[in-house]
């Protein structure tokens, strides 16, 4: 863990402390000399900025500060950033584990599924002979 904020990610934390929640580009916008975007990133997403703000909030939820920071999303997509207590971020971050968990179990049963009607998992002797002619040639 992390013990010491770089001078980013501290002010990032007090600036969180101060507000609880703000979004992406309130953020940009207030801490414009920390997280200046240039002009030449088409969106916020992909500038330097923005992946310097992620390794921050990643620093700031691997050291021993009192709060997290957690992100706000609406349909999958981050659009800001909270400050939430340790048990607060530690009980959100579980369930996002179990729902990423849930997501895969339900996609590999459908493929396992889709693999058994198909008769894929079958493959005869005469079928072995047909590949092995192919990949040899």
């Amino acid at each position: 863990m992390t013990k010491v904020l770089n001078d980013r990610a501290l002010a990032l934390y007090k600036y969180l402390l101060e507000r609880q929640r703000a979004t992406l580009p309130m953020i940009m916008r207030e801490l414009d000399e920390i997280y200046h975007r240039s002009e030449e990133a088409s969106t916020m997403r992909n500038s330097t900025a923005h992946r310097q703000l992620r390794k921050d909030v990643e620093e700031i939820n691997n050291s021993n500060s009192q709060y997290a920071i957690l992100p706000m999303k609406e349909k999958g997509k981050t659009y800001g950033y909270r400050l939430a207590d340790s048990n607060e971020a530690n009980l959100e971050r579980a369930d996002n584990y179990h729902q990423r968990a849930l997501r895969y179990l339900r996609k590999e049963y459908a493929l396992r599924k889709k693999v058994k009607n198909d008769g894929q998992l079958r493959m005869s002797r005469d079928d072995v002979k047909v590949i092995r002619s192919v990949v040899e040639e």
